[in-house]
């Protein structure tokens, strides 16, 4: 039953104060990638830790890490043991129908949203091929409004305007270009697709229900960063400035360059650090579970030595 409690209380401490870690300012310094690692670990640590826990509980015996965690929180034995004999087991009955009605809204969830980008590409796809014509992997529409932006799909697909050609100078619109395909290379549209699907079934969790927004942001800073790595950060700022005036129309469902200008502008002028090999993700993704996982066996442990207390003494 401890671990149980453990991991039960690690899933609980994510979905709630996961937001508050992730929108730290000691995060705010690191790389978008990274921050977006965080965000997704975070993401991930729920359901697992949740799992982890209704597994524990429905266990015939005591799994053998039991009485490891028992060893370490000394007393921690008598919070789990002093309970009746069933018990867990009753608590994995309570959470097993909890658990069943989630994953069936995160499937529905997920169906549901799937569908709908599959009519978006097709839709694009059947459209454009009327309208637009290829050029060098790039769609190009005939129209004098400045327009870029990336569709997901196998395969996806670049498309851009006429008016973009005329605004912007051969360095910029290579860097407008450089922007979208590092959507489609980072699979960006799928990360944003997964934290909507998982904030409309699971609303009223802080973490999943402020995902979408501060992932489409960390998405649009990452592809600006990997754009700037193409050319260099002041041709993405003057491509960005260059667009912002008027903005950028663009269809629902798809990455546009012409989105939270304001806020890449300032972060394109003061670069964040850059982890190169992906470290600084994998530091991040390890604290998004381990601080929480840390956080509750102190929990544990602390009330594990109340009851330690008022049993002895």
């Amino acid at each position: 039953m401890t671990v149980a409690v453990i991991l039960g209380t690690a899933a609980i401490l994510i979905a709630v104060a996961g937001p508050k870690l992730l929108e730290s300012p000691a995060l705010g310094s690191t790389s978008p990638g990274t921050r977006m690692t965080a965000w997704l670990a975070a993401l991930a640590g729920v359901p697992v830790f949740a799992g982890a826990a209704l597994i524990v509980s429905a266990w015939p015996r005591h799994p053998m890490v039991e009485s490891l965690v028992d060893a370490i929180l000394l007393c921690a034995g008598t919070l789990s043991h002093a309970l009746p004999t069933g018990t867990a087991r009753v608590v994995a009955a309570l959470m097993l129908p909890v658990c069943a009605v989630l994953a069936v809204r995160l499937v529905r969830a997920a169906r549901r949203d799937a569908g709908v980008r599959a009519r978006l590409h097709h839709h694009h796809r059947d459209v454009l091929s009327v309208i637009a014509r290829p050029v060098d992997g790039v769609i190009w529409l005939d129209h004098p409004l400045p327009l870029a932006y990336s569709v997901a799909g196998r395969p996806g697909y670049v498309v851009t305007s006429a008016g973009l050609t005329e605004r912007l100078t051969d360095n910029e619109r290579a860097a407008v270009l450089a922007h979208e395909r590092a959507h489609l290379r980072g699979r960006h549209h799928h990360i944003v697709s997964v934290s909507e699907t998982l904030a409309a079934a699971l609303p009223v969790l802080p973490l999943f229900s402020r995902a979408p927004a501060a992932i489409r942001t960390l998405v649009e800073l990452e592809a600006d960063r990997r754009a700037a790595r193409a050319t260099d950060a002041a041709t993405v700022r003057s491509a960005l400035a260059t667009l912002s005036p008027e903005g950028q129309p663009a269809p629902a469902g798809v990455l546009t360059i012409g989105t939270q200008v304001a806020t890449r502008l300032d972060a394109l002028a003061s670069p964040a650090v850059d982890r190169r090999g992906g470290f600084g993700g994998v530091v991040a993704a390890v604290l998004m579970w381990v601080l929480p996982a840390g956080i509750a066996l102190g929990t544990v442990a602390g009330l594990s030595a109340m009851i330690c207390a008022a049993f002895i003494g």
